[in-house]
């Protein structure tokens, strides 16, 4: 039996806190009771149940509309909420609600966007979703597949990468140490932490070509602190 079927009046409350019409505040609280419960596999069940149409489709909208629409903490409050999704090694039920929190754009697409905000507090809550993303397959099979489309073009226009990074994804964008944001000592742990993780996971041969899974190695043997001066001052040395 699930959370839901044990407190069928819970439901009613979510649902009251997660109308439009509370403010966003009043809805975090909402929001951060159902992603805790999503950790666990049987309320994730029955969360996504077919019976829940209604109170999914206000949860999916106020969590969009908080990491999308609201100011810093807030939006970082979001991210963290779906940290917690991501937590699971449930590769349906966490892999669906990160599909339908999208809205037509992709999850880890939104991710990296937010990983190279000036916010420090978004940046690094965007991070450690991709932290528990890559600790799971179907985290994994989105960091692969994630390619760099829509708002993220814009923001690379705007700060003139090179046209290589346009069409980039979101594995060669971990892989870049010098990509925007990429020097605070946390974001430095956490990119160092989510290469390990996606190559140390059983399913990461399966997943990564081996040219990419050797550029992790590579990164990941380097260190999380590696700056390309270390190797001219080793050149400089010799």
């Amino acid at each position: 039996m699930s959370f839901f079927d044990s407190y069928p009046g819970l439901k009613r409350q979510l649902s009251a806190l997660l109308s439009p019409e509370e403010s966003p505040s009043d809805s975090l609280l909402a929001l951060q009771t159902v992603g805790h419960l999503c950790r666990n596999p049987a309320h994730r069940a029955a969360l996504l149940a077919d019976n829940n149409p209604e109170f999914l489709s206000l949860f999916y909208a106020r969590l969009h509309d908080l990491v999308l629409n609201n100011r810093g903490d807030l939006r970082a409050d979001g991210l963290a909420i779906l940290a917690e999704v991501a937590e699971s090694d449930d590769n349906e039920g966490s892999a669906e609600i990160f599909g339908r929190f999208g809205e037509g754009e992709e999850a880890a697409s939104l991710l990296m966007k937010y990983a190279q905000m000036p916010f420090e507090n978004v940046s690094v809550m965007s991070y450690e979703v991709l932290l528990r993303m890559a600790r799971n397959k179907w985290g994994l099979q989105k960091i692969d597949n994630q390619v760099c489309l829509g708002l993220l073009r814009h923001v690379l226009l705007y700060i003139k990468a090179p046209n290589h990074f346009l069409q980039a994804g979101l594995v060669e964008f971990l892989l870049n140490r010098n990509a925007t944001g990429c020097q605070r000592k946390r974001v430095m742990e956490l990119k160092h932490s989510i290469l390990s993780a996606a190559l140390d996971h059983e399913a990461s041969a399966d997943i990564f070509k081996p040219h990419v899974r050797d550029k992790m190695a590579e990164y990941v043997k380097k260190g999380v602190f590696y700056t390309q001066s270390m190797d001219m001052e080793v050149s400089t040395d010799v």
